[in-house]
């Protein structure tokens, strides 16, 4: 069999909302500050494994997959990429930041912003919406991401 050369990835962001706080990352990348745990599905992964291993790697935190939250299209990076935002659960583990031996950007931080203050973070204000009605008229497929402003409900 001949090997395919992708004209996209699959790149998986991970929320998790505990006592009504998100986590976040701080990671600078372009003139954002503030994003939210995830990265790209390696070969032979499925979505659940790709999803725990980017959490285990980039916040020390144990977690389960829960649900897809919204799955959109991304023309920002190249190749271009589908998103899908993940609900997950804690299991296991403990906060610590990122070795940053997997990342090209590193990780500075790794901590839980209560909700009510994720738009001072860099969220947007659907986003924000968003988490305080745990996902529930996120549509499943949200078209064009415009990262983290995908939620326009």
């Amino acid at each position: 069999m001949s090997e395919i050369t992708a004209f996209h990835i699959v790149r998986l962001t991970g929320v998790l909302i505990e006592d009504e706080k998100l986590l976040v990352l701080e990671q600078s990348i372009g003139n954002r500050k503030w994003y939210l745990p995830g990265g790209k599905l390696e070969r032979r992964e499925t979505i659940e494994q790709g999803i725990i291993r980017e959490m285990w790697e980039e916040t020390g935190l144990r977690v389960k997959f829960d649900r897809i939250i919204s799955i959109s299209d991304t023309d920002y990076i190249n190749p271009s990429a589908l998103h899908i935002l993940i609900m997950v659960k804690r299991v296991g583990g403990s906060i610590r930041i990122s070795d940053n031996q997997h990342e090209t950007t590193p990780i500075k931080n790794v901590v839980f912003i209560p909700i009510n203050q994720i738009e001072q973070y860099g969220f947007s204000h659907n986003f924000s919406i968003a988490c305080k009605n745990n996902f529930r008229d996120v549509k499943i497929y949200s078209g064009l991401d415009t990262y983290f402003d995908l939620f326009d409900t």
